[in-house]
């Protein structure tokens, strides 16, 4: 503890020489890798301000200091240019005690195709444009899955595939349980199968309000004849059904904005971020980010700023001189789609004119009631897929 301690006080003197010019700080181990990397608006007062203190609050950060052996700065002009040099190191060298974004492209999606006669529900992660209706993204396989499995059975639609549907003789076990009208045989009409397809689209856009009615009476039903499970079930497909329903229905009528609508959720060391992509009031693209190693004690301010900076330096919209293009574009962006001119947000981040300058956005906090059912939708999206990545996890922790 002795040597950890006037190894602290010599880097406190170290930090104290240090200019007060806005730059960016890289933390460095005692075989020259990048523990962390920082911006600040005077380095000076901000490399201080780790060294001073005995031991941190933070514990993150503790184990971050013990670990410095020196530091590295990088003067520049102005606190822009610090974040566009701090987002591009990152990066770069990926250091242990940043937060970094991982992009989650794969989140699933359900599809019918209008072009059959008598279409099924299929479940993909891919959104081509093939003149198919998608709907999600879901925060979950198995949450897809389960809404799958439900329409498929309350309107006993098909769920065979194509080959196996145009050559089946006789109707398959399903029909004989209840559970698909057997369009296979003739069993039913194309134009009737079309209405349930309809019904499922209606339902899938937010628009039918039957079945979650019949899954809200049938929940609170087992949970009065006390079947906790069956009532569970009927917890979780009605949840299922209202998350990705929510996305469909956003449309600000009359609205001509375009708007990212940014939900942050954290639990422990993990964090999730959805950015909901709004184009002339209506929704077109649905984005999740998996936020590693935060810190469960970061200010939300902080995190906040971290997730944004990060975020649309990856969109391209921070642009960073020598990067090369497709360093620092975004494979996931939606082709074609224009730059969102406001960003609304849940709390004040870090530096809001700052990022606004930048990303080229007016950066706001929801205040009407339009803006926070916006962000009530990004938020519970959020939500849910950072429970589902911890029950993935099984637990917490730096990588």
């Amino acid at each position: 503890m002795e040597m950890q301690g006037t190894k602290r006080s010599d880097l406190l003197q170290l930090a104290k020489d240090a200019s007060t010019s806005p730059g960016v700080y890289l933390m460095k181990d005692g075989e020259g890798g990048i523990l962390y990397v920082g911006k600040a608006k005077n380095l000076k007062n901000r490399l201080s301000s780790y060294f001073q203190a005995a031991v941190h609050e933070i514990p993150r950060t503790e184990m971050m200091v013990t670990r410095v052996d020196r530091f590295d700065v990088i003067l520049t002009e102005t606190e822009a240019e610090a974040l566009i040099l701090e987002c591009t190191l990152i990066k770069k060298h990926k250091p242990r005690f940043n937060v970094r974004l991982k992009d989650d492209k794969a989140y699933p999606y359900l599809k019918i195709r209008q072009d059959q006669g008598y279409p099924r529900i299929e479940w993909t992660r891919r959104v081509q444009r093939d003149g198919a209706r998608y709907f999600g993204p879901f925060p979950s396989a198995w949450a897809a899955r389960e809404v799958m499995k439900l329409l498929n059975e309350t309107f006993q639609l098909r769920d065979c595939s194509d080959n196996t549907f145009r050559y089946r003789s006789r109707a398959c076990i399903l029909h004989q349980m209840g559970k698909c009208t057997a369009p296979c045989v003739g069993l039913i009409t194309e134009s009737d199968y079309r209405d349930s397809i309809s019904e499922v689209i209606s339902i899938l856009e937010g628009r039918g309000d039957r079945l979650t009615k019949d899954l809200r009476r049938g929940m609170e039903q087992a949970a009065e004849n006390e079947e906790y499970e069956q009532a569970a079930w009927f917890r979780d497909q009605l949840k299922n059904l209202e998350l990705v329903t929510a996305t469909q229905v956003v449309d600000e009528a009359g609205s001509h904005r375009n708007r990212d609508v940014i939900g942050v959720e954290r639990e422990g060391t993990d964090a999730h971020g959805v950015v909901l992509q709004i184009r002339g009031g209506r929704m077109l693209a649905v984005r999740h980010y998996h936020l590693q190693n935060t810190d469960p004690t970061q200010p939300e301010s902080e995190l906040l700023e971290e997730f944004l900076s990060q975020y649309y330096f990856l969109q391209g919209a921070i642009s960073a001189e020598g990067l090369e293009p497709e360093a620092n574009a975004d494979p996931g962006r939606t082709e074609g789609m224009a730059p969102a001119s406001e960003i609304l947000v849940h709390f004040a981040p870090e530096n809001p004119d700052l990022l606004g300058g930048l990303v080229g956005a007016r950066v706001h906090v929801a205040e009407t009631d339009s803006e926070k059912q916006l962000m009530g939708v990004a938020r519970a999206n959020a939500r849910y897929a950072l429970e589902q990545q911890v029950k993935k996890a099984g637990g917490h922790g730096i990588e």
